[in-house]
């Protein structure tokens, strides 16, 4: 993931820079000095200066504007978390959601780790599926149109951790298995669809307030391999959207039927890239000399704030030197009073 930065873009104007009036480049003179010793949260200090450099970039030495960080990345693990929403219509298995059996719910959940990509009955049958169907919510009623998905029961967000093994690198595959039971008796077994919507995977990592989606509906990939009566009509194909997946069949016929709606690999990656960090810069060669910089410090702590000072000659030349500051940030304390009751005024 990239980091976006508000970055100052200084141009160099090749003119007379600060030299000793031979031509020859000078270090800047530049030096920083504290306006007052005590600091703290949300209120500004003033850096004061003397002298003088061409150019001056300000680094706070808060995350995202640390001289420490310059040249080096910061890359931070994050968290995934799987959720998804289900509707049922028509008919009267989406009753048998509520079985404590996944051999009799309509609609169940599973991951693999060795399909390894063959989209076929035989496929799916030769590889180990992992049922993870009791981790998640399904919906337990009946809707007029479950494809309005206003109307979807949320499933939840489970940790792709609590069913994943520790340390596993993937690829992982996931699917869906729709299952119609044979139809004995219309008035109470006669067939229901089902809808599974908002399929997501989002990395997550809260410090950072890092939120989203590596995975959706729309790129999960779907392929639906069919088993059993009416495997490849036509009129009952499932059918994968961009937000959801429809199981569709009929609603008289009286044999078993499977309908698995398998995903493509996924790989999980949960690092989270923030790049490296960046100067904001405060004097530009044209500006005029700066007599201070004032800055505000959001969280208490110790910051080795550096002012990176350059001087340039009219060939080219740069001379470069840093002023680390070190900033001790305080919380601005204070007494908080309750109210007494009022009956005791």
């Amino acid at each position: 993931m990239d980091r976006r930065f508000f970055v100052m873009i200084i141009a160099v104007v090749l003119l007379s820079g600060c030299s000793d009036g031979g031509g020859r480049i000078t270090e800047p003179d530049l030096q920083v000095y504290l306006d007052t010793p005590e600091v703290f949260t949300d209120e500004a200090v003033t850096f004061r200066f003397e002298g003088n450099a061409d150019i001056i970039s300000f680094w706070s030495g808060e995350e995202g504007n640390d001289y420490a960080w310059r040249t080096e990345d910061r890359v931070y693990q994050g968290t995934a978390g799987l959720s998804f929403g289900t509707g049922f219509m028509n008919g009267q298995q989406w009753k048998n959601q509520a079985s404590a059996s996944s051999d009799d719910k309509l609609v169940t959940l599973w991951w693999s780790d060795d399909f390894g990509g063959d989209y076929t009955a035989a496929g799916v049958a030769a590889a180990h599926w992992h049922d993870i169907t009791g981790l998640f919510t399904f919906a337990s009623i009946r809707v007029d149109d479950a494809r309005n998905l206003a109307t979807a029961t949320p499933s939840g967000t489970v940790a792709i951790s609590d069913f994943l093994p520790s340390g596993a690198k993937g690829p992982f595959w996931f699917a869906f298995r729709y299952h119609l039971k044979p139809v004995v008796e219309a008035a109470t077994d006669s067939r229901s669809r089902a809808v599974v919507s908002g399929f997501t995977i989002n990395l997550v990592n809260e410090a950072l307030h890092v939120n989203e989606s590596v995975v959706t509906n729309s790129t999960a990939g779907w392929t639906f391999v069919n088993t059993g009566y009416d495997a490849q009509d036509a009129d009952y194909m499932p059918v994968a959207s961009a937000s959801y997946i429809y199981f569709n069949a009929s609603t008289a016929n009286t044999a078993e039927r499977f309908s698995w709606a398998v995903s493509k690999a996924w790989t999980p990656s949960l690092s989270i890239n923030l790049g490296c960090d960046y100067a904001v810069g405060i004097k530009s060669y044209s500006d005029s000399p700066m007599k201070g910089y004032t800055h505000t410090y959001t969280a208490p702590g110790d910051y080795d704030a550096v002012f990176e000072c350059r001087n340039v000659s009219q060939d080219g030349q740069v001379l470069t030197t840093e002023k680390h500051v070190t900033v001790h940030v305080s919380p601005r304390g204070g007494a908080t009073i309750d109210n007494p009751d009022p009956k005791t005024w």
